[in-house]
């Protein structure tokens, strides 16, 4: 099966540019980062109800079906502890939990009117904001897995094109979220039984976190998808700006011909999590992809 490849986008502007570049058949939207950018909304959040923008979707799904791009989601990840915004509904307290279905509720009607949102992506539960945890790590295991039990159960159902992945995390810093996911029987533990939900495999994250292997990110859940993108490999503390989003190569990134390996082998859409797009030629960004999937037929 060849995989489906592209990028991750945060902007209208790098969307529609990204999707007209020869190769790409794969987008992964970040809506809050599109709405800080581009100041147009994905959906809404009024701290009781999730609204999509069906304009906008409307918009986007034209422009992807012309081009055949499969479209997918990245959700906000988590920032505080607060109800009323959506970047402050924590996962690892269940008082939010309604509000959370809400939000993938919405995403299921979208999908099934629209091409978007085949797969979204969430860091898992935070537990730990600025270096202060909120909850013990288990409870938040606990909350998450309930969680994805209530998504798998009510919203995901038994559908096998509309899927939930758990992104593999680095270790908590001492700012900002910390999530769980650092670890891989997290992972194992948060999805459990749950059907419609795998894993998210973030390479940059696995770079910075020796305590995961390719092997085992692989073997845990069905890889939905794969954020494939280097770093520097070398773990700051008290700053996230470790993580570079850089193009993998066989240079910065190790094991890299493993993961080409398992790219041949398992098939999953590939997303380019790349920092700066915006310095980049188109020519770039096509010979890039096509570099990458002739190493892919080559396994």
């Amino acid at each position: 099966m060849a995989n489906r490849i592209g990028f991750h986008v945060r902007s209208m502007d790098e969307f529609e540019r990204v999707i007209q570049i020869p190769r790409v058949n794969v987008v992964e939207l970040k809506p809050d980062q599109i709405e800080k950018k581009s100041g147009v909304s994905l959906y809404f959040f009024d701290g009781k109800e999730f609204r999509p923008n069906l304009k906008l979707i409307g918009e986007i799904d034209n422009m992807c079906r012309k081009r055949n791009v499969s479209i997918q989601v990245h959700l906000p990840y988590e920032e505080e502890h607060d109800p009323s915004t959506e970047r402050g509904l924590c996962q690892a307290d269940r008082a939010h939990h309604d509000l959370i279905l809400k939000r993938y509720k919405m995403f299921k009607g979208i999908f099934y009117s629209s091409m978007v949102g085949s797969v979204l992506t969430t860091h898992p539960p935070a537990y730990r904001f600025n270096g202060v945890d909120l909850w013990e790590e288990q409870e938040a295991l606990e909350a998450g897995r309930e969680l994805y039990a209530r998504v798998s159960r009510e919203i995901l159902g038994s559908k096998d094109d509309f899927k939930l992945g758990l992104e593999n995390m680095v270790a908590p810093k001492d700012t900002g979220a910390s999530s769980l996911g650092f670890k891989p029987w997290h992972l194992d533990k948060l999805i459990g039984d749950s059907k419609g939900i795998g894993i998210t495999v973030d390479s940059g994250h696995r770079n910075l976190n020796n305590d995961m292997s390719i092997r085992l990110l692989f073997s845990l859940a069905p890889v939905v998808n794969v954020h494939f993108h280097s770093n520097l490999g070398i773990v700051l503390q008290d700053t996230y700006d470790d993580d570079g989003h850089l193009f993998a190569t066989k240079d910065n990134l190790p094991h890299y011909g493993r993961y080409i390996k398992t790219f041949g082998r398992f098939g999953p859409p590939i997303i380019l999590e790349i920092e700066d797009l915006e310095n980049r030629s188109d020519s770039e960004l096509s010979d890039y992809v096509q570099n990458l999937r002739r190493e892919i037929e080559k396994v």
